[in-house]
């Protein structure tokens, strides 16, 4: 059986969670919508395509936070697997500075067509479309499409790793609002993480005040993505020590 094709992420309004408009025909346009996504992220067949392999695999996926993680890792093999044993675990990274959160869909979706079955996927998105969106547009849609590939992927461990600050957001008064921002969509993201058993990730040494942590471009200078990695190592200590996922 294919692998169905995914709903095109650019001009698609997946959201569930906030329903405007003539009573009934939104909210079917959404459920149909919703439907034809959880297909393509959904396995067709059990032992068909990509079958669940001897070798765990992890997926690391995100903005430049990631690309840029990804390079500072291959530094060390230990840190590039994040402290899993080569014998038993495959990592794979996919960073794009351009990323942004409608993306995330059909990236996993292609991913999913040249990579094994994962056992836990890892997301780092969301800073970019939070200079373009406000907090009232991007929580709904995080929550709702986190909320797909929970209902997808039931036996896979998710993990959603909290925004990151820029520090040039303390550089007027209308760009600290843009802080203001962050912390409320990781608040809101950490209630709803905690209520969906969906793992939350935060970096608390990471802030925007410690400009060492950036380049110029905003984007994590090698200590700051030191710190990120290491918050990764962290974060999935308890499944390689105790191998359950």
């Amino acid at each position: 059986m294919p692998f169905p094709a995914m709903v095109p992420a650019k001009g698609r309004n997946v959201n569930n969670l906030i329903v405007c408009g003539p009573s009934g025909k939104k909210e079917e346009e959404i459920a149909n919508k919703e439907c034809a996504i959880v297909e393509a992220v959904m396995p067709s067949v059990e032992g068909i395509g990509n079958h669940k392999p001897a070798k765990k695999e992890i997926w690391i996926c995100g903005n430049s936070v990631i690309s840029v993680s990804k390079m500072r890792a291959k530094s060390t093999s230990h840190w590039f697997l994040l402290g899993f044993p080569p014998s038993t675990t495959n990592v794979y990274w996919y960073g794009n500075p351009t990323l942004m959160w409608d993306d995330l869909l059909p990236l996993l979706h292609e991913i999913y067509h040249c990579r094994s079955y994962p056992s836990i996927i890892l997301i780092h998105l969301g800073e970019n479309d939070l200079l373009i969106d406000s907090r009232c547009s991007l929580v709904p849609r995080m929550q709702n499409d986190l909320g797909i590939l929970r209902r997808a992927l039931p036996d896979v461990v998710i993990i959603w790793s909290s925004l990151l600050p820029l520090h040039f957001w303390t550089s007027s008064e209308k760009l600290q609002g843009m802080e203001s921002e962050r912390n409320n969509v990781n608040c809101k993201m950490a209630k709803y993480c905690n209520e969906t058993g969906i793992c939350y990730l935060s970096h608390k040494l990471i802030t925007a005040e410690k400009k060492p942590l950036f380049m110029p471009d905003n984007t994590l200078s090698s200590a700051g993505a030191d710190i990120f990695v290491r918050d990764l190592v962290e974060v999935l200590k308890p499944y390689h020590v105790c191998n359950e996922f």
